[in-house]
């Protein structure tokens, strides 16, 4: 009785400390603010240069997507061909444990 209780004020903590902060740093008032804590959170970055060199550029990302979309195509197709020789194969395994059982 008292997990569900103590889990629901739990969540209810955690969503608002999250609304507490956001309010207290800015973020839900003006643009100016807004900017402000911006370049807070940025200054704090001591390797912020090294992240943003890691994000891909945008040719990247649609080779990626690309790339990624087209070997799922080749792998679906290509299972859909070996589907009857798989099916068959297991068809076969089926009735060898059947009669073996049989014995």
């Amino acid at each position: 009785m008292a997990a569900p209780v103590l889990r629901t004020l739990g969540k209810l903590g955690v969503g608002g400390g999250a609304i507490y902060v956001s309010v207290e740093q800015g973020v839900w008032g003006s643009s100016l603010d807004g900017a402000k804590t911006m370049r807070s959170l940025s200054g704090s970055l001591k390797t912020q240069d090294e992240y943003l060199r890691q994000i891909p550029s945008s040719e990247q990302l649609s080779s990626n997507l690309k790339q990624g979309w087209n070997s799922g195509v080749k792998w679906t197709f290509s299972s859909l061909a070996a589907g009857p020789e798989k099916v068959k194969e297991l068809g076969n395994q089926a009735v060898g444990y059947i009669t073996d059982a049989g014995k």
